[in-house]
């Protein structure tokens, strides 16, 4: 019930996978200017993730994260072990990682604040052949999505990864609130 706060007028569709405490909860707003169609929905448990089968120009399958805040190797291979049985499609996993793919560009500070940075979400990009969509277009650029007041650095923890095959529909990632 908590996702239809984020009804607006472009909004379509909503799908959620609510979480029954604080950490998790995440939904996929859908424009109602979308030209593909939704055909199956896989919403976890937890609320950490959210898993859309759809047509658009063929099929494929978009992926919403909600990343755990603190170490959870399980979380991350359960995620792994989710998108290879759908490596046969062009995938989208969009979200919030709630880490970097790589502190050098990704952290206002390299100094990493994070034991996982530069492990877990670049392991996930390897072994599912994702590239960030966003880095892709702006490849030397610096934009934060995410500020830590108790150490004092600004990070990019919310990512578009896409599958090669989608490289030339990509012409333009934003980072900006809703």
């Amino acid at each position: 019930i908590e996702h239809q706060k984020l009804k607006r007028a472009w909004v379509g569709q909503i799908f959620a996978a609510d979480a029954c405490h604080k950490k998790g909860g995440i939904a996929i707003l859908i424009a109602k200017s979308f030209a593909g169609s939704m055909t199956q929905v896989f919403a976890d448990p937890g609320g950490r993730y959210l898993l859309l089968q759809g047509q658009l120009q063929g099929m494929a399958f978009y992926l919403g994260v909600y990343g755990p805040n603190v170490p959870d190797s399980s979380f991350w291979h359960s995620l792994t072990t989710l998108c290879s049985s759908y490596q046969d499609y062009p995938l989208i996993v969009v979200g919030d990682f709630n880490t970097v793919i790589d502190a050098s560009m990704d952290r206002s500070s390299a100094v990493s604040t994070s034991s996982r940075d530069g492990r877990d979400l670049p392991a996930l990009l390897d072994s599912l052949d994702l590239v960030d969509a966003w880095r892709l277009l702006h490849p030397t650029e610096r934009d934060y999505t995410h500020t830590s007041r108790a150490h004092g650095t600004h990070s990019r923890i919310d990512y578009v990864l896409i599958s090669p095959a989608l490289f030339s529909m990509v012409t333009a990632v934003e980072h900006g609130p809703l």
